[in-house]
């Protein structure tokens, strides 16, 4: 397929994030094409874990994660897309105090629908359960709406549905290879199936978003960072539906998350909330092998804390995360040039938050607004503004702060930072 002479609004990335944008604007209305160098999904969304879950790390954070949730549920509805619902455990060993409910849950849990549906388990429970955990686990509490998704099935649902609105156009195989400027405007595009004259251009190029950014003259904070997953044999252990949770310990000093695999197979991934300048890749030339000896050396940190003894531990993949100096997402355009819009930055939470930072963008496009409308969305504020999460924040001053524990009042977010 050629592209076309001229368009509403050119997204650039195939990803999740890409593919949600171009979704949301053909449903408004917005004749948009979606330009992906390789294939759909090819980068970060296709080397994702495709988690769906609590992400507690500050107010913005957390009702973006109550829209992500609404809308896997509903394409579970209304498509019958598969949310693998293994869940979510966090838990304590002998001599560890209970932990009571966070503040996030206490503003935003809804009930037994909820993302924040919680429930507390005995360590018999526990053991009985995940007969893998350590014989000492006093108790834990266990999220069963939380889950995963397959990343590529998401981004294809969206590509079809898009399509069948008729004013959404995916060209993979096409990368953008130059953006022509007059004064504070994008007005031409040149893409490897011929120029392309452009109302609106969305920057949705995850870790490449920096270049992509450089296309338009602009330096954006964003950070490409390198991530390792490493793949266990949990189904010899007898480990089958293994929810989400944290590592019960580091390697090489980092640490990560654990969830089953389709296949009672599971899988190990680093992370860290902001970026760490030894992990700063160039996403083109990137190792996606495992170093050498990872897998090993998870291997021997999750044998030391849980009940594995005959799972293997074999190389899986690299990632590369976009990531910013903040840990927060960025979404809106840069200095003068306003029909450049970026959503990039997930940190490696971008399966949760594409659907929020996607209303977010189209809130730009098609009504010129920062404020998107959550009416409907179970437990959150009736309006969300997203001017906080501009990509001038830092030369502003105004970066934002990582806070798992104390939430800002909803009253906050609605008014421009």
């Amino acid at each position: 397929m050629s592209a076309p002479e001229r368009v509403d609004v050119a997204v650039i990335g195939g990803g999740i994030l890409g593919l949600a944008c171009g979704y949301e604007l053909a449903r408004g209305g917005a004749e948009v094409v979606v330009f992906e160098r390789r294939a759909l999904a090819s980068g970060t969304t296709g080397g994702s874990a495709g988690v769906v879950c609590l992400h507690d790390l500050g107010e913005l954070y957390a009702v973006l994660s109550l829209v992500g949730h609404d809308r896997i549920r509903t394409l579970e509805r209304e498509h019958g897309f598969p949310f693998h619902r293994y869940g979510s455990l966090s838990y304590w060993r002998s001599g560890r105090s209970e932990p009571g409910p966070s503040a996030y849950e206490t503003a935003y849990g809804t009930g037994p629908e909820s993302i924040y549906h919680r429930v507390r388990l005995t360590g018999t429970e526990l053991r009985s359960r995940f007969g893998w955990l350590p014989d000492d686990v006093a108790g834990g509490d266990f999220f069963p709406n939380q889950g995963f998704i397959n990343p590529y099935q998401l981004v294809q649902l969206y590509a079809d549905e898009g399509a069948r609105t008729g004013r959404l156009t995916v060209l993979p195989g096409t990368p953008v290879l130059a953006m022509d400027r007059e004064g504070p405007r994008i007005t031409r595009l040149i893409t490897r199936r011929g120029p392309v004259e452009v109302g609106t251009v969305i920057n949705a190029g995850g870790p490449w978003g920096g270049k992509i950014g450089r296309l338009g003259g602009l330096d954006l904070d964003l950070i490409p960072q390198r991530i390792q997953v490493a793949v266990a044999t949990g189904f010899e252990d007898g480990a089958s539906r293994v929810p989400l949770l944290g590592w019960p310990g580091e390697v090489d000093g980092q640490g990560g998350w654990c969830r089953g695999e389709e296949g009672d197979l599971l899988l190990f991934g680093q992370h860290r909330h902001t970026p760490e300048p030894e992990f700063t890749v160039d996403p083109d030339h990137c190792d996606l092998n495992n170093d050498a000896g990872f897998p090993e050396r998870v291997g021997a940190m999750i044998k030391s804390g849980w009940r594995l003894p005959r799972s293997r531990f074999l190389p899986g993949w690299n990632c590369v995360y976009g990531m910013t100096p903040d840990g927060y997402p960025m979404v809106g355009s840069s200095g003068a040039l306003g029909n450049l819009i970026h959503v990039l930055g997930c940190n490696g939470h971008g399966i949760t938050l594409h659907a929020g930072l996607a209303k977010a963008v189209a809130a730009r496009v098609l009504h010129g607004t920062t404020t998107i409308d959550l009416t409907g969305v179970p437990g959150a504020p009736a309006e969300l503004e997203t001017s906080w999460l501009s990509p001038d924040r830092f030369a502003a001053g105004r970066a934002l702060r990582l806070d798992p524990t104390h939430p800002t009042p909803a009253a906050d977010l609605v008014a421009t930072p």
